[in-house]
């Protein structure tokens, strides 16, 4: 999509808990001037304890 809309430009955060070194992370899809990059996102992350308290079984 990047491509067809070169002027595009838009941030989206995901939690993907089964991505490989990333279980913890808010992760960040940032897309400007036709490139998508991936961050992590320091405010949010890590998502545990920051945004939830871990699992207590």
């Amino acid at each position: 999509m990047a491509a067809v809309a070169p002027g595009s430009y838009g941030l989206l955060h995901v939690r993907d808990d089964e991505e490989p070194g990333h279980e913890n992370d808010v992760r960040v899809l940032k897309l400007v001037r036709g490139m998508v990059t991936h961050h992590t996102e320091t405010l949010l992350s890590p998502y545990m304890p920051t945004v939830e308290d871990p699992c207590t079984g």
